[in-house]
């Protein structure tokens, strides 16, 4: 883990110049924000990617800066529309792959306060941006969420070593996952990390005030999954949101997308057989 996060730092950082030039705000989330913080050393927190968050209205500046270092934007060929209008955009550069994020999730899930995320975030000496504790604890729930609890286990050793090592206050916990319109999501994850009796006592009561209990263990129960068929996933995710009208606005935007990388599809093989 180490040679390979080294080997990412000295990919990224021609990217993290030029954004720096270009007046780019970047925060780094997940595992290469938690490998800077909470994490004895660096190569102790293994990835797969880069995940890092720029303001919406500068994120199509972003990926461009990154391609004119020689990045490479990688768009299913299957998925034309739908990879345009998501919400963060995969772009390899060198070894390294960048995720670059507009929002945390799809838009018609969770209403993370972006600009409050940027404005409270905490400067590294490096210069790097990473989210203020709370704020992480929280987006670690959503990004859970988001996946249906089809988590790898490090996400559930991110969580535990964040709550310790920050000395989060849960009810701090309670009111951001409120503003962010992610109570269940919430209160689903600390009953997870519960579960595996990783977190303190202290915590039940913040999860009783974020959303009934049977419910939450319910859902809780069994998570996180390694696994899980695709439909299973997205009743999940439904089960995980605080207002069904989210859910609802979600599945439609993803349907009509859908109908037009279907239609992208057959137009590109009809032009490749003339």
């Amino acid at each position: 883990c180490i040679a390979q996060n080294l080997a990412r730092e000295s990919w990224l950082a021609p990217v993290l110049h030029r954004w720096r030039q270009e007046k780019i705000p970047v925060l780094f989330v997940k595992g290469a924000a938690l490998a800077r913080t909470i994490y004895a050393r660096p190569g102790m927190r293994c990835m797969s990617d880069i995940d890092v968050l720029v303001p919406a209205d500068l994120c199509d500046r972003a990926v461009r800066s990154a391609e004119s270092l020689g990045g490479e934007l990688r768009v299913p060929r299957d998925r034309w529309a739908s990879t345009r209008m998501d919400y963060a955009f995969p772009v390899r550069v060198g070894g390294v792959v960048v995720e670059i994020h507009r929002t945390l999730a799809p838009r018609n899930l969770f209403s993370p306060d972006l600009p409050a995320l940027f404005a409270q975030a905490r400067v590294l000496d490096d210069g790097v941006l990473v989210p203020r504790p709370v704020d992480h604890f929280v987006l670690l729930a959503v990004h859970a969420a988001k996946h249906g609890l089809v988590v790898p286990f490090r996400s559930l050793v991110d969580g535990v070593l964040l709550a310790r090592a920050e000395k989060l206050d849960p009810m701090e916990v309670v009111a951001t996952a409120r503003a962010w319109r992610a109570v269940r999501a919430t209160a689903v994850w600390i009953a997870v990390l519960e579960r595996f009796g990783l977190l303190g006592d202290g915590w039940r009561p913040a999860r009783l005030r974020l959303a009934d209990s049977r419910r939450v263990a319910g859902l809780a129960l069994g998570a996180p999954w390694s696994t899980a068929s695709r439909w299973d996933r997205v009743v999940r995710i439904g089960a995980l949101l605080d207002e069904r009208g989210r859910f609802v606005r979600h599945i439609g935007e993803r349907v009509g997308l859908g109908a037009v990388d279907l239609v992208m599809r057959y137009f590109s093989r009809e032009a490749r057989r003339c």
